[in-house]
């Protein structure tokens, strides 16, 4: 009789694993489950450097998984446990929403098994996704002659003239930098934060390019949109003055401020001023600092990182995510080519002679 009840309870012991494993896999399944759908963008296809670098972070990403699934068959259990027993501690308790039960012994149940799979995949995403972007973002890059490295925002050349409101914590992941068309490039992503007592407030999420220009302006000219300061006062502009512009739709939408009225006059062509509505148009009202031969202009496109590698939503051989990334700086160099035209134009207009036709 009692070898039967240990065989009994040796199957229902099985069941329960198997039971247990089964859950695991569809919890797992959800959250690293088949990729989107693909972008509209035609599919990128890798070199066979590329290709066997995407096959060997594919193995990673089946080892993280299955890692990931032997840790939450352990650590799911052991967090619905720790959750029974601290909801046994309210047990019977009274609060404003009534006598702590059975619904709220459930909830504390399922906190702590969700917190037990959060500590299954702690650490392990991460790694994944440093991974991808060390092997596979170099050498997309180098398709356009650009190298790939964590991001090196020169924060305090924001700071100092200003072409953010007031900031006090900045985040940036992902930068592309080298020399195109010429001239030193750099385009990053760029997350800035303000915390005001326990509130932490966005003041930009978006994309910076800096550009060193083949001519230099004397002095420090910035160029912001009219609401961006609504609320500041002018000693944020110390040794910059308004400049007065003559575009009255350019004039609505920005605001300038300069240390050299002729140098900021020089920048801001009629050229240079519609090829600037133009981005506002495309990409969300940007901003720009112009310091002697250093331009930037920072394009609010939102929040995240510039290149994000897959999640394990995707197989790392995945031809939608290099698709995205791919596309993700053609669209970028298509900003930084608007800005070369810009200072091309403005180079153009202040080389024709006044009442002058320019050149076709």
């Amino acid at each position: 009789m009692s070898n039967e009840r240990e065989k009994t309870n040796a199957e229902a012991y099985a069941q329960a694993q198997q039971a247990a494993k089964q859950i695991i896999r569809t919890m797992i399944g959800v959250r690293l489950g088949e990729p989107d759908a693909a972008e509209s963008a035609p599919p990128y296809e890798p070199d066979a450097a590329l290709d066997a670098i995407l096959v060997e972070l594919e193995t990673v990403r089946q080892q993280a998984k299955s890692e990931i699934a032997a840790r939450a068959i352990k650590y799911i259990p052991i967090g619905a446990l720790l959750g029974f027993g601290l909801s046994l501690l309210f047990w019977g308790t009274y609060s404003r929403h009534g006598v702590f039960g059975l619904g709220d012994l459930l909830q504390f149940v399922v906190v702590g098994a969700l917190l037990g799979f959060g500590w299954s995949v702690k650490g392990l995403y991460e790694a994944y996704r440093q991974l991808y972007k060390q092997r596979v973002l170099p050498k997309l890059a180098a398709g356009f002659g650009l190298d790939w490295r964590p991001a090196q925002p020169p924060l305090d050349e924001f700071k100092r003239y200003h072409l953010f409101p007031r900031w006090d914590d900045a985040q940036s992941a992902d930068e592309i930098c080298g020399d195109y068309r010429g001239m030193p490039l750099s385009i990053f992503d760029l997350d800035l934060f303000v915390q005001s007592g326990k509130q932490r407030r966005a003041v930009f999420n978006g994309v910076v390019v800096a550009l060193t220009l083949p001519r230099g302006l004397r002095g420090i000219t910035v160029v912001a949109p009219q609401s961006l300061l609504g609320g500041f006062t002018e000693h944020l502009f110390d040794n910059l003055q308004s400049v007065h512009l003559e575009n009255p739709e350019f004039a609505k939408a920005f605001q300038v401020h300069a240390s050299d009225q002729v140098s900021a006059r020089a920048l801001l062509t009629p050229a240079f001023m519609e090829r600037f509505l133009e981005l506002a148009s495309a990409y969300g009202t940007p901003q720009a600092l112009a310091e002697d031969r250093r331009f930037f202009i920072a394009l609010p496109v939102g929040r995240g990182s510039l290149f994000s590698p897959p999640s394990f939503n995707a197989p790392a051989t995945a031809r939608e995510t290099l698709t995205r990334l791919h596309q993700n700086i053609v669209t970028y160099l298509h900003t930084v080519d608007a800005v070369i035209d810009l200072d091309q134009a403005a180079r153009q207009q202040a080389q024709t002679p006044s009442g002058a036709a320019a050149p076709g």
